[in-house]
């Protein structure tokens, strides 16, 4: 296998070890009924923000960004930031898959030129910012 195809299986792959490793914490904490409540409170707040008007609306919108508080809190709590309920990339075209339309995703050429340059013999020895 080439440096490049070994290269890009290890991009691929740790993208997809992050988001099993991500889904694993978000089973777990779904688990946990208090947690569990209050996501299940903050997804019906936010349809009652989409579907009600006047001070329903508001009231709506003011009990998600308390939920939304409690959640970050408990989260906080048990060691984790807020973006663990969220696939969080990098690469917003694919998603750290490396892959972009069935071609090699510019984030990952990106990683194989800094691989280049590092293991460059004719960069050796230069100071480093150069």
């Amino acid at each position: 296998m080439k440096i490049r195809e070994k290269t890009y299986a290890v991009i691929r792959a740790e993208a997809a070890r992050k988001k099993e490793e991500r889904q694993n914490i978000v089973t777990d904490l779904r688990r946990d009924e208090k947690f569990d409540g209050l996501l299940r409170s903050a997804n019906a707040l936010r349809w009652d923000r989409v579907l009600k008007k006047g001070e329903e609306k508001e009231e709506a919108e003011a009990l998600l960004k308390q939920t939304e508080k409690e959640i970050k809190n408990y989260l906080s709590e048990k060691g984790y930031t807020e973006d663990v309920l969220y696939d969080t990339t990098t690469c917003k075209l694919c998603n750290d898959t490396g892959v972009f339309q069935e071609k090699m995703c510019e984030c990952a050429k990106r990683v194989f030129v800094d691989l280049s340059e590092k293991r460059s013999p004719l960069l050796a020895g230069l100071p480093d910012g150069l």
